[in-house]
This record gives structure tokens, C-alpha cells and sequence, in this order.
């Protein structure tokens, strides 16, 4: 069965009995949390850390992403 985020939805990972590498095969958008890498910048952007139930802040790895991300806007 399929890993997907669970907030769009979208296969992070799935099996693939022709992949060189075994049966299953995982997405650039796997982070190793339940939501996809673009669900989770957009947590991240509008996210209080403090209430973040992801990261683990201060230590949060998403912490850089979120900084940069809201320097941009």
C-alpha cells in the first residue's frame, strides 16, 4: 500500500515490482513526516513553532526552510 501525504494526498511512497531497487520507490517529496516536502513548507510558513506538531523545536530541521521561505515574501 502506498505512503501519501496526508494532507494532499499525492504517493510519497509505492511498490514497484519493476524498480532495480526492490519493491518500493519513494518521491523527492518524502521527508520522513506524514505530509509531502511542499505540504510541509507551507506548514512551515504558516505555522506558530511554538505549535508545531513536526518539529521539534528549537531544534526543528525545518526551522532554516521556514526563515528563508518568509524572507522571500
Amino acid at each position: 500500500m502506498p505512503l501519501k501525504c496526508k494532507t494532499c494526498d499525492c504517493a510519497m511512497v509505492w511498490e514497484n515490482p519493476h524498480s532495480l531497487t526492490g519493491f518500493q520507490e519513494s518521491s523527492s517529496h518524502i521527508e520522513g513526516w506524514p505530509i509531502c516536502k511542499d505540504c510541509m513548507i507551507d506548514h512551515c510558513v504558516h505555522a506558530n513553532c511554538l505549535a508545531c506538531n513536526y518539529g521539534k523545536y528549537p531544534d526543528c530541521q525545518f526551522l532554516k526552510m521556514k526563515l528563508h521561505c518568509r524572507d522571500e515574501d
